[in-house]
C-alpha cells in the first residue's frame, strides 16, 4: 500500500474519530506498541518482545517482593485476614497498577507463547485484584 493512501485514511479517521485527540502514527521496521517491541526487520516475519517492559515493571516492584518462588501463588492467597489493616490509598493504587500490568503481561505470554499451565494463573491473579 502506498504511503499516500495510508496518510489519506488516517486523515479521514482523524476527521471522524479524532475529535478529542488525533491518531498518532509511527513508521519503521521496529515499533513499540503497548509495551511490546514489534520488529519487522525480516521480511514476512515479526518478532515480538517485551524485555524492556518487563524489566521496567520488575524495577517498580517493592523490595519485599524480590526473590524466587516455584509458583506465583502462595497457599494463603485465598485466605482473608480479618485483622489486616487497610493499605494507604497510594500503596493500594500502586499495587493495583502493578497487578494490572502483570495481568497484561501474563495475557500476552499466554496468548503468544502458549506456555502450558500459564493460563491457570489467571484466576489467582484476578483474585488478588479484587481483595484490596
Amino acid at each position: 500500500m502506498e504511503k499516500k493512501v495510508v496518510k489519506d485514511i488516517i486523515v479521514q479517521l482523524n476527521k471522524k474519530f479524532g475529535i478529542e485527540s488525533q491518531f498518532t502514527t509511527t513508521c519503521g521496521k521496529v515499533l513499540e506498541y503497548l509495551g511490546m517491541m514489534l520488529d519487522y526487520s525480516i521480511k514476512g516475519k515479526i518478532k515480538i518482545s517485551m524485555h524492556e517492559y518487563i524489566d521496567k515493571l520488575l524495577s517498580k516492584l517493592p523490595s519485599d517482593m524480590n526473590g524466587r518462588a516455584r509458583t506465583p501463588v502462595a497457599r494463603h492467597l485465598f485466605d482473608v485476614n480479618q485483622d489486616a489493616r487497610i493499605s494507604p490509598e497510594a500503596a493500594a493504587q500502586s499495587f493495583h497498577h502493578l497487578v494490572a500490568k502483570l495481568l497484561f503481561t501474563l495475557n500476552i505470554l499466554t496468548n503468544y507463547n502458549c506456555h502450558s499451565g500459564t493460563q491457570s494463573f489467571d484466576a489467582k491473579f484476578s483474585c488478588m485484584t479484587g481483595k484490596l
